[in-house]
């Protein structure tokens, strides 16, 4: 029976972080179809970027949202892909938020 009991606790647990991995899987992965989705390739400068424009707006998005200093070239990425990624990125910075919370109370 003690078996049984730690075995189903463990399930549970086990259970429950693929829960939360899985949502930062998806959280990550429909930003980044987004971002190659939505945005129009001609809002891209260089043309050899637009086989991969979530790869070159990705940076400017990590940097505008996590608060970081950036420069004005980011800043005017970060604000196209705000204009056709809007929902994704606010989704990315409440579970980069939540992460970041979590940490903070573990450690505390």
């Amino acid at each position: 029976m003690k078996l049984f009991t730690f075995l189903l606790v463990a399930l549970i647990s086990f259970s429950g972080v693929c829960d939360e991995i899985k949502e930062g899987i998806d959280v990550n992965f429909n930003l980044l179809n987004c971002l190659d989705d939505k945005i129009p390739n001609n809002s891209i400068e260089d043309p050899e970027d637009w086989d991969a424009k979530s790869l070159v707006l990705l940076p400017s998005v990590i940097e505008n949202t996590m608060g970081n200093d950036s420069s004005n070239a980011s800043k005017k990425l970060f604000a196209l892909t705000m204009k056709y990624c809007d929902k994704e990125i606010l989704s990315f910075k409440e579970y980069f938020e939540k992460q970041a919370n979590k940490k903070i109370n573990k450690d505390t």
